[in-house]
């Protein structure tokens, strides 16, 4: 990774997309500033992602999203540690135990696994990634920029099966 223009720069690369079919690609993500964030299109970011077949399948997870984007996106993101989350998320009054340490870092897997479908699934053309890195609680944000798709290239896995090569070719027709 490199910095670059006040963010940081960073490649990833999807795989297929089952539900419309779409080739993997790469893309790259622009980890967004503090002062680069539009609260208002992070907001419509996370309402595109609780909305989703996935996300609606459980309150908890959607509650532990919405909680982190928000006080991330209201300058507190420092102050998101486990007690916080158990406490405002999860009800959890009697945090001292290790029982609410475990769900709070049980559902942040979970988050992570979420968003992950999320984003191979329904989000893959999702204009901005929220993304929980593992180790914290506070979440990062990414501007997503698609490469520009040459419609003219054709996929040279194919080429060889119409030339002759025996698969598809003449030499594969009857006797």
């Amino acid at each position: 990774m490199t910095t670059e223009g006040g963010g940081v720069r960073a490649s990833i690369f999807l795989a297929v997309n089952q539900q419309s079919g779409r080739r993997a690609e790469s893309v790259r993500l622009d980890e967004l500033d503090r002062d680069q964030l539009d609260r208002d299109e992070m907001i419509a970011a996370l309402a595109r992602i609780t909305a989703s077949e996935r996300f609606r399948k459980s309150e908890r997870i959607r509650d532990f999203l919405g909680y982190v984007v928000a006080e991330t996106l209201d300058g507190r993101g420092a102050l998101i540690k486990a007690h916080s989350i158990a406490v405002d998320v999860f009800r959890r009054q009697n945090f001292a135990d290790e029982a609410g340490d475990a769900i709070v870092r049980t559902s942040a897997h979970r988050l992570r696994l979420f968003l992950e479908g999320y984003y191979h699934d329904e989000g893959a053309g999702d204009p901005y990634r929220i993304v929980l890195p593992k180790g914290t609680y506070v979440p990062k944000f990414y501007a997503v920029s698609f490469p520009a798709v040459d419609h003219n290239v054709h996929d040279d896995s194919l080429r060889g099966r119409d030339q002759g090569s025996g698969v598809l070719g003449p030499a594969a027709s009857g006797p």
